[in-house]
């Protein structure tokens, strides 16, 4: 990320300057930002571990074999519902406490 502001000071040094205030105030966000993005996407990989897809085309087996197990299916596909739901309401709230702690040890 860094090399985002030292590309444009090595190759347009003059336009660098020009706009030094603007690159500055940008590396100051980000620096500021990056504890929230970091958040932020763990929050997001957390709330979305139902999706394992990564790109997998779904197996041609027949309808034949998806309406025998059908039933199979579909209570362990409500089963890993309730699961994610618990699974991302204790994180959350093991999250809050280990916040807490630190908060109260300084």
């Amino acid at each position: 990320m860094f090399t985002i502001y030292f590309v444009p000071f090595i190759l347009r040094p003059l336009d660098f300057l020009q706009n030094f205030c603007k690159y500055i105030l940008g590396l100051i966000a980000y620096l500021v930002l990056m504890p929230y993005y970091a958040a932020i996407f763990l929050i997001y990989s957390i709330c979305n571990l139902h999706d394992v897809s990564w790109g997998n085309r779904p197996a041609n087996t027949g309808e034949e074999t998806l309406s025998v197990h059908k039933k199979d299916q579909e209570k362990a596909k409500a089963d890993y519902q309730v699961f994610r739901t618990n699974f991302v309401f204790f994180w959350t709230v093991f999250a809050f406490g280990y916040y807490i702690m630190i908060d109260k040890a300084s």
